[in-house]
């Protein structure tokens, strides 16, 4: 009987695997499969390229040292990885000067994100899409909160909104965004 080919899920495991036991070739393998997404990240986050690069290989850094702690239960290999560039990309910004208020927000379309190599998928297009959808006051609060890591009281005073408000704008936003773009169940 003919093997199904694996998807992104089994493959990103199997190459987690081969990179914790050492094998030639598994941590190309994994950056070349997520280096667009993972890049797109550093870059939506840090307003200045070089400082998006530094995070980004300060991020893969991690994923090279922290592959053993990689658990499925809580998410994808995609998701960790998110995660990781997501939190070097913050201690990148941590250590920067102020930037003041013309470090832009990403929006659909625009932004620093297109600086990512020119390998986008349909999902990304998707989730850009629906991000643009999105009433402006949704789609700030939801960018504050990922892409600068505002708690929803900064956000509030950000937005001069009460916290409550801001909640029902977070969750609304975000059923909004996962109606519209439905993520695949992947094991």
């Amino acid at each position: 009987m003919p093997r199904r080919p694996l998807d992104a899920q089994e493959r990103d495991l199997l190459l987690l695997l081969a990179l914790r036991s050492g094998e030639p070739g598994a941590a190309a393998a994994l950056y070349d499969a997520h280096a667009p997404l993972t890049f797109s990240i550093c870059a939506a986050i840090l307003p200045r390229p070089a400082d998006a690069s530094q995070a980004f290989r300060n991020g893969w850094r991690e994923v090279w040292k922290r592959a053993a702690s990689y658990d499925r239960r809580e998410g994808t290999v995609e998701l960790w990885l998110v995660q990781l560039m997501r939190e070097a990309a913050f201690e990148r910004l941590r250590g920067l000067e102020p930037q003041g208020e013309g470090v832009a927000l990403v929006t659909a379309g625009r932004g620093t994100a297109g600086a990512a190599p020119a390998a986008t998928t349909r999902e990304r297009s998707e989730a850009a899409a629906a991000m643009a959808a999105l009433p402006p006051l949704e789609r700030q609060v939801i960018a504050l909160g990922f892409f600068r890591a505002m708690d929803a009281g900064e956000i509030a005073a950000q937005v001069e909104a009460p916290v409550g408000t801001v909640w029902r704008w977070l969750q609304q936003g975000l059923a909004r965004l996962r109606s519209a773009a439905p993520v695949e169940e992947r094991v």
